[in-house]
C-alpha cells in the first residue's frame, strides 16, 4: 500500500515516511526506487536528494542504489549526478572503493 502511495503521491508519502525515519521506511524507499530508477532515473535521483536532505543517513543506502542502476543505462548522466554531490567520499567508502574515481571529482 505504501509503495502505491509513493507512486501516486510521492510528496505526501515521503513526508509521512520521513516523520519517523527508521529501517523499515528505508526498505520501503529502496523498493520504490528500484522501480523508479528503471523508468525515470533522473526523477529517482531527485527523490534521493529530497530524502537525503531530511534524512542524511538514508543517502548511504539510496544514493548508491540509484547511481549504480542509472549508470547501467546512462553512465554520463549518472556520473554528472554523482559529481554534483559535494561529499561523495563516504558513499564511495560504503561501496568499498576507498575514494571517488578521479573522473567524478572535477
Amino acid at each position: 500500500m505504501l509503495l502505491t502511495w509513493l507512486a501516486r503521491d510521492s510528496e505526501s508519502a515521503l513526508a509521512a515516511l520521513l516523520a519517523s525515519p527508521h529501517r523499515s521506511n528505508l526498505n520501503l524507499l529502496s523498493a520504490f526506487l528500484k522501480t523508479q530508477v528503471k523508468h525515470a532515473p533522473r526523477d529517482a535521483a531527485l527523490f534521493v536528494d529530497q530524502v537525503a536532505a531530511a534524512w542524511p543517513e538514508a543517502d548511504l543506502t539510496l544514493f548508491p542504489q540509484v547511481a549504480k542502476a542509472w549508470a547501467l543505462e546512462d553512465p554520463e548522466s549518472a556520473a554528472e549526478w554523482v559529481a554534483s554531490h559535494h561529499d561523495v567520499q563516504p558513499i564511495f567508502r560504503s561501496w568499498k572503493i576507498g575514494s571517488a574515481p578521479k573522473a567524478l571529482m572535477r
